[in-house]
């Protein structure tokens, strides 16, 4: 074998056994396991696909239907984000926070979470709680959608709700294609069963 071979046998080497480890971090992060993550707890917030999706996005998309019988617990997300806060706040490529997350995949229980963990530094100080909520509220991603954007457009009722309800005086920007949430709201209304029409919107 030649050196130029014998690189690119080891370079082919290392890409396989990262493959491997970014597979085995994907599985646990979407069975929820925690243990497999104690020992990297100084660098959790590094941990992260090609699409910068943290291990906390993956768990959220990974999590049952919100209808579905199998039971569900927010443990793996509190070890995490007690051992590393600044997750809460990781959005990936495509500027898609976990409030992004869960809210697209109907988990009303994971984002009512989230929402409490961002006024946890605040709890002496409603101003400052309420502030970090907005703040939670309005971030966007790529494509200038907010939660609530989400929520609205895959027909999730419940979380739709909660977030009207978090804070219904909160106005909701367009996103890049002109759409506010109500507008989204308004559209679900016409092509499907679901009804927002009595959920209070401010555009």
């Amino acid at each position: 074998m030649t050196d130029n071979n014998g690189t690119v046998a080891s370079n082919s080497s290392n890409q396989e056994k990262n493959f491997d480890l970014l597979d085995s971090v994907y599985s646990a992060a979407a069975d929820g396991e925690i243990n497999k993550f104690q020992q990297h707890a100084g660098v959790l917030d590094q941990i992260l696909t090609p699409n910068d999706n943290t291990i906390l996005h993956i768990h959220i998309t990974a999590r049952q239907p919100p209808r579905s019988r199998i039971s569900q617990n927010m443990n793996f997300m509190r070890e995490i984000l007690g051992k590393c806060p600044e997750l809460l706040w990781k959005a990936n490529k495509k500027g898609k926070t976990l409030l992004h997350m869960a809210t697209r995949h109907g988990h009303a229980d994971v984002s009512k979470y989230l929402l409490e963990e961002c006024k946890k530094p605040y709890q002496n100080d409603q101003e400052l709680a309420i502030k970090a909520t907005r703040q939670m509220l309005q971030m966007i991603n790529e494509a200038k959608d907010t939660a609530l954007h989400e929520a609205v457009c895959y027909n999730h009722i419940d979380v739709v709700q909660l977030l009207t309800e978090e804070d219904g005086d909160l106005p909701y920007d367009s996103n890049i294609a002109g759409e506010t949430p109500l507008y989204l709201a308004d559209m679900v209304c016409r092509n499907s069963e679901e009804d927002f029409r009595q959920l209070h919107f401010t555009s």
